[in-house]
């Protein structure tokens, strides 16, 4: 009875150790199958991940339905929609080989500017983002990631405006008590919007990737992007540069004319830029027109000349 009669107050005291042995977060514990946004934000490793999510929503252009049969990149033999989109026999909610079939999911309305909010996710937490200073390829790992969302960005903006004229320009992660009563840019500002995100890209983004970044945007990348976004604009709307004139030169051009100042060949400006001796050739034909010059011993004095005055 002795033995029974003590059980109580065991127990008593089990509840008492117990309660004075909790700790205040103890229903606060961190789930270990889920991450939170502060993980994600808070930890290098993740953010990169982060990142190439965006960059697996960009499209297949070679796959079995594809853009690519548009063209004459690849064929395949059910191609009504692709007759029917080069019979321009479409509108606007009805984009074949888009918006019906088994086309590239990724590439419309709603899913791009799904793809657009990571971005904006991004930018909005960027200062939460640490960065330990480490250079790979020259740049740090934080300012390699916030110039490919720039890129990326950019070219969901592109494909946008591609598709649907001037759209609503979103560079802020809307809540569920936002109004989303937007109205559309024009379409020269996306473009502008679009071409300030290349340039920003271009000044965070290595000239080269290497390892395991092999394939992620460049600053290469970035201003040959500019520079066709300005090349497909010029048919709609007004020209954001010149005719000619130095500031007629597009990003790409003013690379090209800097490395001709540095002696490079036109194979060594396509490696640095990353394109082929032939387009660094074209490119260079295009500065000798529009600054009406004859060879490239006088770009490199308009450029050695520009440096001095700018000081």
């Amino acid at each position: 009875m002795k033995k029974i009669s003590n059980i109580p107050g065991i127990i008593i005291l089990g509840i008492a150790l117990l309660m004075s042995s909790c700790k205040k977060d103890f229903l606060e514990t961190k789930p270990l199958s889920e991450i939170s946004q502060l993980d994600v934000w808070s930890d290098p490793t993740l953010t990169e991940t982060f990142v190439n999510g965006i960059y697996n929503r960009l499209e297949e252009p070679l796959i079995k339905y594809s853009r690519s049969i548009y063209v004459d990149e690849s064929q395949r033999r059910a191609n009504q929609t692709v007759l029917d989109f080069n019979n321009c026999l479409l509108t606007a909610d009805q984009i074949p080989g888009w918006t019906s079939g088994n086309a590239d999911p990724y590439m419309l309305w709603k899913p791009l500017y799904a793809s657009i909010r990571s971005c904006n996710l991004f930018f909005d937490n960027l200062k939460n983002i640490p960065d330990d200073n480490t250079l790979i390829d020259g740049k740090t790992l934080k300012e390699r990631l916030t110039g490919e969302v720039h890129f990326l960005r950019a070219w969901f903006y592109f494909n946008l405006t591609n598709l649907y004229g001037g759209v609503p320009i979103i560079s802020n992660v809307y809540q569920l008590t936002d109004s989303f009563s937007v109205p559309r840019n024009s379409y020269a500002d996306c473009i502008k919007f679009i071409a300030a995100d290349c340039d920003s890209a271009a000044g965070l983004l290595p000239l080269v990737q290497t390892g395991n970044n092999k394939g992620r945007a460049t600053e290469g990348a970035a201003l040959s992007f500019d520079a066709a976004v300005a090349y497909a604009s010029r048919a709609r709307g007004k020209r954001r540069r010149p005719s000619f004139g130095w500031d007629s030169l597009t990003p790409t051009e003013l690379s090209v004319a800097e490395l001709v100042a540095e002696g490079c060949t036109n194979q060594q400006i396509g490696k640095r830029l990353f394109v082929s001796p032939g387009t660094a050739k074209t490119h260079l034909a295009h500065i000798l027109a529009k600054l009406g010059l004859t060879n490239r011993a006088e770009i490199a004095a308009e450029v050695v000349r520009r440096r001095a005055s700018a000081r």
